[in-house]
């Protein structure tokens, strides 16, 4: 029994501190985001908290999210675009638990990048 008990808490904790996308590391998902199109990013990850048009060629998305509870942190994503494609990506996590697993504070914005 009190087996069955530790195995529920510790897939209760992986279940919701994970992300989805089974990213690890803040470079996997750069490098995932360099091989992509605007209209890609935009499908994946929606649209984007802020924009700024630099110039002509140029545009920025910045994605935030804060998480609470056990995996709390703060997340944030800058990707910026030279016409439709992506030529600079940074991610940057700070995820505030020791419960926290890589990226969790990035759950709610790398959740659905494949």
């Amino acid at each position: 029994m009190k087996y069955t008990l530790l195995l529920l808490s510790i897939l209760l904790v992986v279940g919701c501190a994970s992300n989805k996308g089974g990213y690890r590391a803040e470079a996997a998902v750069e490098q995932k985001l360099m091989t992509m199109n605007k209209d890609e990013v935009l499908i994946d990850l929606g649209p984007p908290h802020k924009k700024v048009k630099i110039d002509e060629e140029r545009e920025s998305w910045r994605y935030e999210s804060e998480v609470g509870g056990l995996a709390g942190g703060e997340c944030t994503l800058s990707i910026l675009f030279k016409g439709e494609k992506v030529v600079q990506a940074k991610l940057s996590a700070n995820d505030l638990s020791w419960v926290s697993f890589p990226l969790a504070s990035c759950s709610k914005i790398i959740q659905t990048l494949r």
